[in-house]
């Protein structure tokens, strides 16, 4: 009986691994030392103007719309520059939270310890969600990742693609 099992499950374990690697693309900017894996049907904008700015979303970004639909957005600064980086945490204190402080905890992101800001839920064009930030603050590098979460149940699949994205994330140098 195991005998017969044994080719079927090793077809599956096999068509399984084979779905996953063909439904992502693997990102790497060299530079910077960054890799991640983000959905073959997604797009990467680059943008210039830091080390590393990187928009990955449903849609080309295009900077007169916005971001348009589910997405992430990557800056990385070499050497240490947190002046952007603050001024989008009290944007998003002023715009999104009333004012009030964000929440702060502790996360991890590419093996580094970062911490995680969150607005409060906020509605806006009918939906409801949050802005979250990742920020990372070593001696030689700042880098932040920025995300609007949705809490409504139609996003929960490309909410689910944003934290695949955040989960593969890996500093490949110092």
């Amino acid at each position: 009986m195991l005998k017969k099992l044994l080719p079927i499950l090793l077809i599956m374990v096999m068509i399984t691994g084979c779905d996953e690697s063909r439904d992502t693309t693997k990102y790497e900017d060299t530079n910077f030392g960054i890799t991640f894996n983000y959905p073959d049907h997604w797009v990467v904008t680059e943008k210039y103007g830091a080390p590393l700015w990187l928009i990955v979303s449903t849609t080309d970004y295009k900077p007169a719309e916005g971001l348009n639909g589910p997405g992430v957005m990557l800056f990385g600064f070499k050497p240490k520059d947190m002046e952007l980086v603050n001024k989008w945490l009290e944007d998003a204190q002023t715009n999104y939270n009333n004012g009030a402080e964000l929440t702060k905890s502790k996360a991890n992101l590419g093996g580094l310890e970062s911490i995680k800001y969150e607005t409060e839920v906020f509605e806006e064009e009918g939906s409801k969600g949050k802005a979250i930030y990742y920020v990372i603050e070593e001696p030689e590098m700042s880098f932040m990742v920025q995300f609007p979460y949705s809490v409504d149940e139609v996003h929960k699949e490309d909410m689910k693609r944003i934290e695949d994205i955040l989960q593969s994330i890996k500093f490949t140098k110092d």
